[in-house]
């Protein structure tokens, strides 16, 4: 028996192939699987890509992101892959709704798959139905069926090429953020209660700041009611704290700071608080140079959060906003001691769309995502995402991809529970729509 793990071709990126096939062969989560793989049943797993796809009997497909389903989809029609005789597996952290690529596998692993890989290949050895609801069988079972997110009770023990696994899971409660719901938190785990997040990434909490690292971190809002309304409790003051208190050092401090914006009732960023916040903070840094790198992302409603029911703003350009606020420059402010700097390349209303459509996507939902990966239109670089996203909204009733949803209501991910009691992402969700005044209602708000 030969296992294959593919390696997606890249739609418009030949130059920077390189790049993502290392990405595609270096998740975590796939050598894991591979591992396991490995020590069950003594078969090695080989890369491969869509042209070689029929020469091994089983092809495993990690969909980490958004971006690897519609890489995907290109790469399963350019190849015809659909006419294929052997087995397709999935798994991933992007599998949060299984409806839209359903169809496109035999079996789809929801949550985390060392354990899951070894019951599907039981199943394709025996013919033997699942016996839990942690994994799609094409054969057993239907998309709309009820699935629930398999987790890990510790780490991964074994260390995987030079790599060994040091975080799952995250302690904090942020009501935008998948990952609360994906991976079991730590302090719901009998084992490795204590971890710490990749690399040289830090929640802002944990963040110890070293000149001449490379570190990143987030805030997710530019004011602190922002903050604060989407669980995520830090303070101005708290930022001015954990600056001000910095050691001496003797090379500037560089920080890359995540951000989120266009949460629900906002359009255009509102940046007085951030720019008095930036001066306060240049007044009470004596001993070191800090220089932010903001990188701005559009809010999304993100399956099995409390933020779930959220409308998305597909209409506010923010990449365009911060070019034109910014001549061009990305510098929004310079002091003394203090720069803070807008990175270029947020995600265009047309990308968020892109990824609604699969977070809200039905089973008839992989036909448009098609459409989108096909069309001469959408395909071409001539044309700008502005007139993409306009032409999508002539041609498509696509209001519901992108509207608010009253809470509780059954959305195509819905049938993918947590660990998490729907009541409890209930009542959040309660308090993030009113926070936000924007009810609990069908609408959108543009």
């Amino acid at each position: 028996m030969r296992i294959g793990a593919l390696i997606p071709d890249i739609k418009h990126k030949r130059n920077k192939r390189p790049k993502f096939v290392g990405r595609s062969m270096n998740y975590f989560g796939l050598q894991m699987v591979m591992n396991e793989i490995e020590k069950k049943f003594n078969l090695k797993v080989e890369f491969t890509t869509a042209d070689d796809h029929n020469t091994f009997d089983i092809i495993l497909v990690s969909l980490h992101s958004i971006e690897d389903v519609y890489n995907l989809i290109w790469t399963i029609d350019k190849h015809k892959c659909e006419t294929r005789t052997n087995i397709w597996i999935a798994g991933g952290a992007a599998v949060c709704n299984i409806k839209p690529i359903a169809s496109l596998f035999n079996f789809i692993a929801i949550g985390r798959g060392e354990k899951t890989i070894l019951e599907i290949m039981d199943a394709v050895l025996t013919g033997r139905p699942p016996s839990n609801n942690h994994w799609f069988s094409h054969k057993f079972h239907l998309p709309h069926d009820a699935f629930s997110i398999r987790y890990a009770d510790q780490l991964y023990p074994d260390r995987v090429g030079d790599r060994k696994e040091t975080m799952y899971g995250c302690k904090y409660n942020c009501f935008y953020c998948r990952y609360r719901y994906s991976s079991l938190p730590p302090n719901k785990r009998p084992h490795d209660r204590e971890t710490t997040m990749p690399g040289n990434e830090e929640t802002f909490w944990e963040l110890k700041v070293e000149a001449g690292k490379f570190q990143t971190t987030s805030l997710d809002g530019f004011t602190e009611y922002e903050r604060y309304a989407v669980n995520k409790k830090i303070s101005n003051s708290a930022i001015i704290a954990k600056f001000s208190s910095i050691p001496p050092q003797s090379k500037p401090i560089s920080l890359k700071v995540y951000m989120i914006v266009g949460y629900p009732g906002t359009k255009a960023p509102l940046l007085d608080e951030w720019m008095a916040l930036m001066a306060k903070l240049n007044e009470s840094v004596q001993l070191n140079r800090i220089i932010l790198k903001i990188y701005v992302t559009p809010f999304s409603a993100e399956p099995q959060t409390p933020m779930q029911w959220c409308p998305i703003q597909i209409k506010f350009d923010y990449n365009k906003f911060f070019r034109d606020l910014t001549h061009g420059k990305s510098l929004i402010y310079k002091g003394d001691r203090v720069e803070c700097y807008i990175r270029p390349g947020i995600n265009s209303p047309y990308t968020l769309l892109k990824r609604a459509i699969f977070n809200r996507g039905n089973t008839d939902s992989l036909e448009l995502m098609r459409h989108l990966i096909h069309t001469p239109f959408h395909n071409s670089h001539n044309n700008t995402h502005a007139l993409k996203l306009e032409r999508l909204i002539q041609d498509y009733d696509i209001s519901h991809y992108y509207r608010q949803y009253r809470i509780g209501d059954a959305l195509p991910s819905s049938n993918i529970s947590s660990w998490s009691d729907d009541s409890l992402i209930e009542s959040q969700a309660a308090r993030v729509h009113g926070s936000f005044g924007i009810g609990n209602s069908h609408a959108t708000w543009f």
